[in-house]
C-alpha cells in the first residue's frame, strides 16, 4: 500500500493534501507516509517470517529521526530492528550481547547518522 494517491487532481499523503504542506512549512521539503513505511515493514517481516529476518534500513541514505523512531518502534522492543555504525560490526555486537534497544539509544543520542540493521 502507498498512501500517496491523487484525488480530483491534487496530490494528497495518507489524508493530507501536498500542497497544504508545502503552504505550511515552504519548499523543497520532505514528505513521508508513516502508513506507507509501517505497511512495508510488515510486509518484509512478513514475506520471510520463517527465517526470522534482520531488516536493515541504511540511515545514511536517510538519517529523518522521525523516520528512525518509527522504524525502531515497529516492533515495541527493538528485537526485529538494530542501530549499528556499520554492518561489519554486526557480529561484534551480537557476541557483546548489546541489546537493540540500547544501540537505538545511544545512536539516537549521536545523532542518528548511522546504520539501521
Amino acid at each position: 500500500m502507498h498512501d500517496f494517491q491523487i484525488r480530483n487532481g491534487q496530490l494528497y499523503c495518507e489524508q493530507v493534501p501536498v500542497e497544504r504542506i508545502a503552504k505550511a512549512v515552504g519548499t523543497p521539503v520532505y514528505i513521508y507516509s508513516a502508513k506507507t513505511v509501517v505497511d512495508h515493514f510488515a510486509k518484509l517481516q512478513a514475506a520471510f517470517r520463517a527465517i526470522d529476518p534482520l531488516i536493515c534500513y541504511s540511515v545514511k541514505a536517510n538519517a529523518n529521526l522521525s523516520i528512525l523512531t518509527l522504524l525502531v518502534s515497529l516492533d515495541g522492543d527493538g528485537s526485529t530492528t538494530y542501530l549499528i555504525v556499520t554492518a561489519a560490526l554486526l557480529p561484534l555486537y551480537r557476541h557483546l550481547g548489546l541489546s537493540r534497544l540500547m544501540l537505538a539509544s545511544v545512536i539516537m543520542q549521536a545523532g542518528g547518522v548511522m546504520n539501521i540493521l
